[in-house]
């Protein structure tokens, strides 16, 4: 049941075009920004020093790495928005996590987006301690949705559990059998070598959240990531 639900959503969000005009879109997004810098001002207070990465590639080289230096350093870094969504991945120019927020550290403004990397990695994979396998990003989203309303957690399913089951179990994958390769198979890709999702503004179909959480999350629920 969990693949064909990771395939549906993958497909789905393939599918459905970038809408950030759409009053229910846009009204989702607002929520999301909203309470993404509420929860980022908390936890800059509260909990951890958050810093722009500039230096090259990513800050961290797996979710240990991040966990590992988090733990010691008390300090998260935040690869920037504005220097990629990745190698080949970019945002539509009117999407609504790339408005700049009043959030400035050395020198740098942060996009909402660059905020809600920061809240998710910090609240939802290190304090939880969810690598980021399929797994643990699933029930890192699952964390997410329990730390915001409905409404903004329309956008955060799209931004998490959206974009999560395209890279994973993307149509992409598919060889010409329509079978995913696995790691036993001359051309499977590891998850370094995959491309990004495409970025886009639009809301999966509300049923897709409830069932995520009864039938894909619950079968977890107390498995180690």
């Amino acid at each position: 049941m969990q693949e064909h639900f990771f395939s549906r959503v993958a497909i789905t969000y393939d599918t459905t075009p970038h809408a950030p005009d759409d009053p229910g879109v846009r009204e989702a997004y607002e929520a999301l920004k909203e309470e993404i810098l509420m929860q980022f001002e908390f936890m800059s207070r509260h909990d951890i020093r958050i810093r722009p990465f500039l230096g090259q590639g990513q800050p961290y080289a797996n979710s240990a790495d991040m966990m590992a230096q988090v733990a010691s350093t008390s300090t998260l870094f935040v690869y920037l928005t504005s220097r990629g969504y990745g190698s080949d991945a970019a945002a539509p120019p009117d999407h609504p996590m790339l408005e700049q927020s009043d959030i400035v550290i050395d020198g740098y403004r942060f996009a909402y987006n660059d905020l809600f990397r920061a809240v998710h990695d910090y609240y939802c994979h290190y304090s939880p301690r969810q690598d980021f396998s399929l797994h643990g990003e699933c029930m890192a989203a699952l964390h997410h949705l329990e730390l915001l309303s409905a409404t903004a957690g329309r956008a955060v399913f799209t931004e998490t559990v959206g974009q999560i089951c395209w890279f994973y179990r993307g149509a992409h994958l598919l060889d010409r059998t329509l079978r995913l390769p696995t790691r036993v198979d001359s051309d499977y890709k590891p998850p370094r070598a995959r491309r990004y999702p495409p970025q886009k503004a639009m809301l999966l179909p509300a049923c897709l959240i409830e069932r995520f959480r009864e039938s894909v999350i619950q079968p977890w629920a107390g498995q180690p990531a």
